[in-house]
């Protein structure tokens, strides 16, 4: 998944949301730059990956748009995610720039 502090809730295709056979049966609708799109709300298990390890697995709220190729790439929000860790992105640190995520409250 794309990690994008601009979008609130985290989404997926419904390509791929059938494919890993996610709960589709909660519907709703969502208002945003494109206009209103039907969804179905769901949740799903995340665990984050890294070179040092994983994160502890989390359960994120999720929307998948009724609508197929809607996002064009998995997308993490901010809900939940972006309260259970900083996440801090440095661009001023060579072309590719820097992502760090930590705990909330660490220092």
């Amino acid at each position: 998944m794309l990690v994008d502090s601009g979008a609130d809730f985290s989404m997926v295709d419904l390509g791929l949301a059938k494919r890993l056979g996610l709960d589709l049966s909660s519907r709703g609708h969502v208002l945003g730059v494109s206009g209103s799109v039907p969804v179905f709300h769901t949740s799903v298990l995340v665990e984050i990956l890294h070179r040092e390890g994983g994160l502890p697995p989390m359960k994120i709220p999720l929307w998948v748009p009724a609508r197929r190729g809607l996002p064009p790439e998995p997308i993490l929000g901010r809900e939940v995610f972006f309260g259970e860790y900083d996440v801090a992105f440095q661009m001023g640190r060579g072309s590719r720039g820097r992502f760090t995520i930590s705990s909330v409250g660490r220092t």
